[in-house]
């Protein structure tokens, strides 16, 4: 599990446990705006679901909206920032973004614990309507948040899958949003399955879709509730309700009779109702979740602030606000009797989580116009007690809580995280704690937010670790570890691994700490080299598991002078084409904390301009033909805090050209073509061969045909003239070599050339071309040559030239894709055949003027 906070030097974790804290409104705005691009003055909210008409039932999804153009608002940048490595040291992460799954698994302590836990558990999402996009749309969620894909069910896979359901349990006859008439239950069931696969990833997550949000006469959800415990659900998420007079018994079919499954109901949006209750979140076998207001906040323990969700206006100067009440027609149940709750009946909410459209979750949904989220990349933020609600159900998976009903979060109230400020409206006299968080249980919290520290399981991990006392040559760091080990069986110990770079290198030595399931301070000293910038994170372990805290960097105390040169730098090798070049970097005096290379060239040794070569900044080079007659040199820059110095080397000596032999009269033209062992564009020079008049001369033309992908295989055509491609040529390229061998006395000119076919392509593959233009956030299909699609590809970065894709496939079939960088119609590189059982994801770096030629192939 992962959390993020703070150590305050002189103050225990501990001694801070107990502070209540308040999400600021100051500290949304900031956060919105750095988000977004709109300050939370700029923004407002709209029911996803409008206004139910008498009979109707309602959804509670809000979607944040700015004011000037109704538009629903997202995040400036895809992809988010996915949730940090907790089983494996491969890569350091940052910590992730606000309205983001990783950045509610820090906050509610489940990151160890959605890595490994729920592959048992179903959480079944019960929603109006269909939405046809549901599987794929979450599917392009998960991936922009570094979740795992997920499968769908099948007669053979059963967990950790995706199925959809209608009210009757079939997987066919689906109901469609046609009749939708409250606008759109579509972004309530993305939200809640984006909801889910955010703190429960390795759930079954069970889609019943019912006919109609019709209460009248014909319960179609209800129906379809009782169908997701027939089915065998361990949660059951309902994120709708109706406010009405208070009546329990004409609500309580069939909530009473399920026993088997938790029902988990939203308390509603829109503040406290007056003398109305929310049902069926009121029923008291219905655990009722209410709605919070989640921030991120370097200054306390916690690392967060989290109050109720209060009163607000929304859109059509609406009030919205969690939802909580108190419903006399009921009696009071027996996991209230030692609750102070003031309600002489049964008072709801029993948990909450956070619901605030200003700190909700970005999801994705491709629906078009208002039945989506209706931005051009297809992601929103949407909130409402329609995301705590998923939210706690998912909670209750990874933490494996067997409870059916609410009676837990009372016995268990002092794991949750106590929200003691904010009111969601104006309660009647004597009712204070139903409409004003309080320590303790209250109205709009119920006992608290929802938290992973429930169980034992991988230790939790402060995000936002202190350097203290930083000097030239080390630094004392000191985080805070949670161990989740309340009886000393995991024995957890904490160590800090520190470097240069991400792959750090270095480690302290590991610290025991002592059991318990609150944060607890640990520290150290790391020794620096020099002062340059280091990259540091904490590392927390125990007998359950292990878990890698975010990335952060210290700079020690800062030189005041950049690095001197005082011996140039040279280059060693020959200056010949097809012979590495290796830069020698000279000596330098003060500090060294970077260094980078740039060849350049010139048409003579002492010429007072060089020009850089395109892409040749590493510590070696190869000189290629367009070198022919040059001289080279290499440019070293040393850099620190205090600046960067650049040298020049001596130049090298000039690169010759092909030698020309003489051997009587009359010329012949020859051309030599050096290709490397993987596809690349030729590389040609032009030599002059003098043969002497009169003799014989023959011509002879060797073709030799290569299939090629990561490299190039060579086909036996045994010497045919032409060849006509096979199954194993789909998807690749066919490199055509011709050698004209002109033999005339006793001399032999050879010229070559090299031509690129493909690729190749049959009714089971298709291909497209990404130039350097893609966007970030952009889709497109491959489709065969029938048109049939047969993958999606996401383009999931775009950095300096660096283009990384994530490629699905759209078909059942299996299916495999490659791909190719291609300039001017010649093949610069390739990968090997990926498939596609799961999500491919490709990286490559363009230089201008090349594109990726992509290639999805049906195998």
């Amino acid at each position: 599990m992962h959390r993020l906070a703070v150590t305050f030097v002189g103050l225990s974790a501990a001694a801070l446990s107990g502070l209540g804290a308040q999400a600021q409104a100051g500290t949304i705005s900031s956060e919105l705006l750095r988000a977004t691009g709109h300050g939370a003055s700029q923004l407002t909210t709209r029911a996803a679901c409008g206004s139910a008409a008498a009979g109707r039932i309602r959804c509670y999804a809000r979607v944040l909206t700015v004011k000037s153009t109704g538009k629903p608002a997202s995040l400036l940048r895809v992809p988010h920032a996915a949730s940090p490595t907790v089983t494996h040291a491969s890569s350091a992460a940052a910590a992730p973004q606000e309205y983001t799954a990783g950045f509610l698994q820090s906050a509610y302590d489940t990151t160890w614990l959605s890595a490994n836990r729920g592959t048992s558990d179903t959480v079944a999402i019960v929603d109006a309507y269909g939405d046809s996009n549901a599987y794929s749309d979450m599917e392009q969620f998960r991936s922009a948040n570094g979740l795992p894909a997920q499968q769908t069910c099948t007669g053979s896979i059963t967990t950790s899958c995706f199925e959809v359901v209608n009210q009757s349990g079939q997987t066919t006859n689906l109901p469609t949003n046609a009749n939708d008439e409250t606008d759109s239950w579509n972004i309530e069931e993305s939200l809640d399955i984006d909801a889910v696969s955010s703190l429960c990833p390795l759930c079954k997550i069970l889609v019943v879709e019912a006919k109609s949000d019709d209460d009248r006469g014909r319960p179609d959800l209800e129906t379809a509730v009782s169908e997701a415990a027939t089915l065998g659900a361990n949660q059951i998420s309902l994120s709708w309700g109706a406010d009405v007079s208070p009546d329990s018994s004409a609500y309580s079919s069939p909530y009473s009779s399920i026993t088997s499954s938790a029902v988990l109901a939203a308390a509603g949006d829109d503040s406290y109702p007056g003398p109305d209750v929310g049902y069926p979140a009121a029923l008291p076998s219905v655990t009722a979740v209410g709605g919070t207001s989640l921030a991120a906040d370097s200054s306390s323990a916690r690392g967060f602030d989290e109050s109720a969700w209060s009163t607000e206006t929304c859109s059509g100067d609406a009030t919205c606000a969690t939802e909580s009440g108190c419903d006399t027609s009921q009696a009071v149940p027996s996991y209230q009797d030692d609750v102070t709750t003031e309600c002489d009946g049964r008072a709801y909410n029993d948990i909450s989580a956070d619901a605030d459209p200003e700190t909700g979750l970005d999801i994705y949904d491709s629906q078009s116009g208002d039945e989506g989220c209706g931005t051009s990349n297809n992601w929103c933020i949407v909130g409402g007690t329609s995301l705590s609600t998923p939210l706690t159900a998912a909670l209750e998976a990874v933490t494996g809580i067997s409870s059916t009903g609410p009676a837990w979060t009372y016995n268990d109230a002092s794991l949750l995280n106590d929200i003691v400020s904010g009111s969601d409206g104006t309660c009647p006299s004597g009712w204070s704690l139903i409409c004003n968080s309080a320590t303790g249980w209250d109205g709009p919290t119920g006992n608290g937010s929802i938290d992973g520290d429930l169980v034992a399981g991988g230790p939790g991990i402060g995000a936002q670790p202190n350097a203290i006392n930083v000097l030239a040559a080390s630094a004392t760091v000191s985080g805070e570890v949670n161990p989740n080990d309340p009886s000393s069986s995991a024995d957890t110990s904490a160590y800090w691994q520190y470097g240069p770079t991400t792959s750090y290198g270095s480690t302290t030595t590991a610290a025991s700490l002592p059991s318990g399931t609150s944060f607890q301070g640990t520290g150290a000293t790391l020794s620096l080299g020099q002062p340059c910038t280091y990259h540091y994170r904490l590392v927390a372990t125990n007998a359950i598991g292990t878990v890698y805290g975010y990335d952060h960097t210290v700079t020690p105390s800062q030189t005041t002078t950049a690095p001197a040169n005082t011996v140039a730098p040279s280059i060693s090798g020959s200056a010949a084409i097809g012979q590495q070049l290796t830069a020698q970097n000279g000596t330098w005096s003060g500090v060294d904390c970077d260094t980078t290379y740039q060849w350049q060239e010139a048409s003579s040794a002492d010429a007072s301009s060089w020009t850089p070569i395109s892409g040749a900044t590493s510590a070696t080079y190869t000189p290629t033909s367009s070198d022919a007659g040059l001289f080279l040199e290499v440019v070293v820059t040393e850099s620190n805090a205090a600046g960067s110095t650049p040298e020049a080397s001596a130049p090298t000596t000039e690169v010759p050209t092909p030698a020309v032999a003489t051997t009587g009269t009359g010329t012949t033209s020859t051309t030599t073509t050096t290709s490397p062992p993987t596809p690349t564009t030729t590389t040609t020079t032009t030599t002059t061969t003098t043969t002497p008049p009169g003799d014989a001369a023959t011509t002879t033309t060797t073709l030799r045909f290569y299939r090629c992908a990561r490299t190039c295989t060579l086909i036996d055509t045994r010497n045919a003239k032409t060849y006509r491609p096979v199954k194993a040529d789909y998807g690749r390229y066919i490199k055509v070599v011709t050698t004209v061998a002109h033999i005339a006395g006793n001399v032999e000119t050879d010229t070559t050339s090299t031509r690129w076919v493909g690729p190749v392509t049959s009714a089971t593959a298709g291909d497209i071309s990404l130039g350097s233009g893609a966007r970030v956030a952009s889709a497109m299909i491959v489709r065969g040559s029938t048109g049939k699609p047969l993958a999606q590809v996401r383009i999931a970065q775009h950095i300096a030239g660096r283009l990384t894709l994530v490629v699905r496939r759209k078909t059942t079939a299996a299916t495999q894709v490659l791909a190719f960088v291609v300039n001017g119609g010649q093949v610069v590189s390739g990968t090997a055949a990926r498939s596609l059982s799961r999500p491919a994801t490709l990286s490559f770096v363009l230089k201008r003027g090349q594109t990726i030629r992509l290639v999805a192939v049906r195998t």
